[in-house]
């Protein structure tokens, strides 16, 4: 019982009357709106003393303890409170406050939950209910109850603030930008709203936009290692790699341990062609909330001495990345006693076949460590994508490597034999379409009839070597344009990567925007033209027509955002001088 301790103090009185509960309860309320904590104390304990289950000094009580930091205390009271008086939606929301200062946000959000059943206008209630599921993730339930608490309260600026970033951790990014653009109309100062506004529009896509309200976000607030963290992102994604490098560092003397903005600037530097020091700060995604690899129990390789040593090497990211990065596994092989490399399931074969001196492991689902078991001793581990850290350091790094995989010769000569059965002329395999992040597909695909350049020319077979469903296209194209593009329907790209390198391995070129194919094509020193999107991924750098992780790879790059015909017309004379020159 709430001060328990202090009512058997007291001296025995006679039992009050209602009346005089009533009366007493009547001064305990008004030396509570007065202010007077100690008068409304003594009145709710002599209350208390006989009436121990009314429900307004129990609140009371519960309030006052509040004010005096006895927040157990509180909570004790305002529990009992709810109990002799469940219908009251203020003692709910009131405990509810308590416990979320408490550190008992489940407790919090049941409490609020209550208060908002009994009344679904309660403008306290809904609000904090609102902002504590906000804070725990629960962005669908946050936006309910945010909506609510505006309907009673539609000029609360915060509430709508909030509501807009509900919005936009649900990726609905339009519904944040209506929201944050309405606020900014009534409060143009609003720096969050202004760095939000930033990044609704470039989830969208909407990337010039974005930069201007984040600029001016920057402007109006200098110390915000988050504004000029955004900004930076911005700038990356429009192909401002300087720019975007400048403001991580902005952004890093505020704040020099945000492990995100270390990685933009890591990928800023090495589009530059800055490497050393870009891979240095392209470590840091290894901090980063969402990094998701499973832990392996090993030490991490810092460069060693490896001789006589055993060193894993585990894959991290997508299967292109880990091609790429297969061109640094001779370099460690030089080095070490002895390599692991742990990998996709689908490219085991494809190692193994390329490097037979290695031990080569599939990747297992996260959390299952059985496969360590089967393991040799293992001295040091590192994941493929930190490799270039220590083995491409410089253009002359790259230089006199051999390719990083080779196809089955078996499959290769089946192949071989199935596109020479199509005629003369030049096998060309195309792919027009690829990433996993939205914004990053919409960037880099291309639709069929962009290619109509190409198409147009004679004398080439063309191969579909697209991964996922592209019936539709291939036959829609063929109604449209008159060309035939070529389409194994019993071959899955995806699931047999073995046939797919050996069927690349076979081809007189592949034309493909930025995809697994071009790095599977690259490793093969199969000739391959990228078509690259005006922003491209760090690893292609800057105004370079060639690449120095692909010996016989070509770059095309849009010289405008989005301008797909320009890429294709220069392909296009590109190929016609291929074709005249072939025999």
């Amino acid at each position: 019982m709430a001060y328990g301790k202090d009512i058997m103090k007291q001296k025995k009185k006679k039992p009050l009357k209602t009346g005089s509960v009533k009366k007493k309860l009547e001064k305990a309320l008004e030396a509570f709106s007065k202010g007077k904590t100690k008068k409304t104390r003594l009145l709710c304990l002599s209350i208390l003393r006989d009436r121990p289950h009314n429900p307004t000094a129990l609140l009371l009580a519960g309030r006052i303890a509040v004010r005096e930091g006895r927040m157990d205390e509180a909570v004790e009271s305002l529990r009992r409170a709810v109990i002799h008086a469940p219908n009251n939606a203020d003692t709910h929301q009131i405990l509810g406050k308590v416990l979320n200062k408490l550190g008992d946000p489940e407790g919090a959000v049941a409490a609020f939950r209550e208060a908002v059943r009994i009344n679904n206008r309660h403008k306290k209630a809904s609000r904090s209910l609102g902002k504590i599921l906000l804070r725990s993730g629960q962005y669908a339930a946050s936006e309910t109850h945010l909506r609510q608490s505006l309907e009673v309260s539609p000029h609360r600026i915060r509430l709508r603030y909030l509501l807009g970033v509900a919005c936009r951790k649900q990726n609905n990014h339009g519904e944040a930008e209506r929201i944050f653009r309405t606020i900014i109309e009534i409060r143009p100062d609003h720096v969050d709203a202004l760095v939000n506004l930033g990044i609704s529009l470039r989830e969208q896509g909407k990337l010039q936009e974005a930069e201007s309200f984040l600029i001016q976000a920057a402007s109006k607030d200098k110390q915000s290692a988050k504004t000029y963290a955004n900004l930076a992102l911005t700038q990356y994604e429009l192909g401002f790699s300087t720019k975007a490098e400048e403001n991580c560092n902005h952004s890093l003397q505020l704040e020099p341990n945000r492990a995100y903005v270390h990685w933009i600037r890591g990928q800023s530097r090495l589009r530059q062609g800055v490497l050393e020091d870009g891979w240095k700060d392209f470590e840091w995604r290894t901090r980063m909330d969402g990094y998701h690899h499973s832990k392996l129990p090993f030490v991490e390789w810092s460069g060693e001495d490896l001789r006589d040593r055993t060193i894993l090497v585990y894959g991290e990211q997508g299967i292109g990345n880990e091609v790429m990065c297969a061109s640094c596994l001779d370099d460690l092989i030089n080095q070490a006693g002895k390599v692991i490399l742990e990998c996709d399931v689908r490219l085991v074969a494809l190692f193994q076949y390329t490097f037979p001196h290695i031990m080569v492991v599939r990747r297992y689902r996260k959390g299952n460590k059985a496969w360590l078991d089967a393991l040799p001793p293992v001295d040091f581990q590192i994941s493929s994508a930190s490799l270039p850290r220590y083995f491409r350091n410089s253009s002359e790094d790259f230089s006199g490597k051999r390719p990083q995989l080779c196809s089955d010769l078996t499959l290769k000569n089946q192949w071989q034999e199935k596109l020479a059965s199509l005629g003369d002329g030049l096998k060309i395999g195309i792919s027009w379409r690829g990433g996993s992040h939205p914004l990053a597909r919409k960037q880099r695909s291309t639709e069929l009839f962009h290619w109509a350049p190409l198409f147009n020319i004679d004398g080439v077979h063309w191969i579909n070597v697209q991964y996922g469903a592209s019936d539709k296209e291939l036959a829609q194209t063929s109604w449209d344009m008159g060309v035939q593009i070529n389409h194994f329907s019993n071959f899955d790209p995806l699931g047999d990567l073995n046939g797919f390198v050996a069927l690349l391995s076979s081809l007189d070129l592949v034309i493909s925007i930025d995809n697994n194919t071009v790095h599977f094509a690259g490793a093969l020193e199969v000739p391959v033209w990228t078509l690259l999107p005006f922003a491209a991924d760090w690893r292609w750098m800057e105004s370079r027509e060639d690449t120095p992780w692909y010996t016989s790879m070509r770059l095309f790059r849009q010289e405008r955002p989005g301008d797909w015909g320009a890429v294709f017309n220069k392909v296009a004379k590109a190929l016609q001088v291929l074709k005249d020159n072939h025999h």
